[in-house]
């Protein structure tokens, strides 16, 4: 099977977004396409999606558009892309990088900010007091040279946003790392993993024995591993983030807890185990060899710890790790399958979701009531299939109308509750707990409609 080009991918998809040859497309019109082309092909895949309507209101690219293509904002993670396209033999210089990344000057600036109507309603928005923000340079051309240098540089922050500095994450992707991306991207699809194959840390005939703990109906297994293990099998897997399927969330990008494992595995890499809380797993069939210091799984799972994986990966590119980390790994036995154990799945899911922040709806994303949602939207308005998504990660078809979890929830507790304008904040909306204010009507309703 061929592997898809980024670029090769993208002059399809500009030719199809603007119907003329790719020749004739003015340079404008290649940077919105490169900026839709990231965000619904990776971006969309990866992690929170950005439906067809959001994303038209978060370009904002034109004149005084700041150095930026895109700003979105989901709960209290704010996306700020720059995309740039080049031809196969040029690429980014230095003069764009500093302009990229001088970019929070510019927010900070007045004169800016007053002259677009969209942008300033685009900024107030924002919450520059708690908000966490992920910078992308999208580059399809080549990034080296002193543009390569100047991107391990930080970004400048004016005095009156220094409190960001801890807050923000920068990318920086070439050519070469966005096709990368989406072959990942475009991984997801092809479903869980096969055999998966761990050892314990420590030297042959010494290594450290996996405890199994024996319970009647899902037999779990605890073992500590060299964390390159880890890494490698996400790196070797032919679909990456399908590790990652049953879980949530995918990775949220580079929040400071991130940044934090990151440096640890970095820096402190004998006291990684001790700071770390590991990662714990599903499989279908799990297979103890007689030595006790490894294991075959089947259909293996990352329910809790796609962060902890992604910044190991992360902090193995380009260094050797001495010494190697070592990690705490849990593996659960599901010998009935996911879908039959579709309760006891979703609990052991939840409750070990704890080490970063995670939306309340995301709770309710697997809940039987959701899903049975999702099949009694599906019907065609003026038509267009209609798809409820329950899942922040859940991925769109092709010209369907899609029906977002917060948003239905919304709009029945403006129905059965008050009419109210809705801020960021809509955790109280999937509590059904009495500190909750959803009134009971509404979860009685959803079960009634399930």
């Amino acid at each position: 099977m061929q592997k898809e080009h980024f670029r090769a991918a993208f002059r399809d998809f500009a030719k199809n977004l603007f119907g003329k040859p790719f020749g004739q497309l003015t340079t404008r019109e290649l940077g919105t396409a490169l900026t839709k082309f990231y965000v619904s092909e990776i971006h969309n895949r990866m992690t929170t999606e950005i439906d067809e309507d959001d994303l038209e209101e978060a370009l904002i690219d034109g004149p005084n558009d700041l150095g930026l293509d895109l700003i979105h904002r989901d709960d209290n993670v704010v996306h700020l892309l720059q995309s740039k396209y080049f031809n196969e033999r040029s690429g980014a210089e230095l003069k764009d990088i500093l302009h990229f990344q001088n970019v929070f000057d510019r927010i900070a600036d007045s004169k800016f900010t007053k002259r677009g109507t969209r942008l300033r309603e685009k900024l107030s928005d924002l919450d520059f007091a708690n908000d966490t923000f992920i910078l992308r340079f999208i580059c399809l051309g080549k990034i080296t040279g002193q543009a390569a240098d100047q991107t391990a540089k930080p970004l400048r922050f004016p005095d009156k946003l220094k409190a960001l500095e801890d807050r923000v994450t920068v990318e920086y992707l070439d050519e070469n790392m966005l096709t990368q991306e989406l072959r990942n991207a475009l991984s997801q699809s092809a479903g869980i993993s096969g055999i998966s194959r761990l050892v314990t840390v420590g030297s042959r005939g010494n290594r450290t024995p996996i405890i199994q703990v024996h319970t009647e109906a899902h037999p779990s297994y605890v073992m500590v591993v060299p964390a390159m293990q880890i890494v490698e099998l996400y790196k070797n897997s032919s679909a990456r983030d399908s590790l990652f399927t049953l879980n949530i969330r995918n990775f949220i990008g580079s929040t400071q807890t991130n940044k934090n494992i990151l440096k640890t595995a970095r820096t402190r890499p004998n006291h990684f185990f001790h700071f770390n809380n590991g990662i714990s797993c599903l499989a279908k069939k799990v297979t103890l060899a007689d030595s006790k210091d490894r294991i075959e799984a089947e259909g293996l799972q990352i329910i809790n710890g796609a962060q902890t994986v992604k910044a190991l990966v992360r902090a193995a590119e380009g260094h050797h790790l001495d010494p190697e980390p070592s990690i705490l790994v849990r593996i659960t036995e599901i010998s009935k399958g996911y879908a039959a154990e579709g309760a006891f799945t979703t609990d052991v899911t939840r409750f070990n979701n704890t080490q970063n922040v995670i939306k309340d709806s995301d709770f309710r994303s697997n809940d039987p009531i959701q899903q049975d949602l999702k099949t009694k939207f599906n019907y065609s308005r003026f038509g267009r299939p209609v798809d409820y998504v329950p899942k922040r990660t859940d991925r769109k078809r092709p010209n369907a109308v899609q029906i977002r979890l917060e948003e239905f929830a919304k709009v029945i507790y403006s129905f059965l509750g008050d009419p109210i304008k809705f801020s960021g904040q809509t955790s109280f909306l999937f509590d059904e707990s009495e500190s909750g204010r959803l009134p009971p009507s509404f979860w009685r309703w959803s079960r009634s409609v399930a």
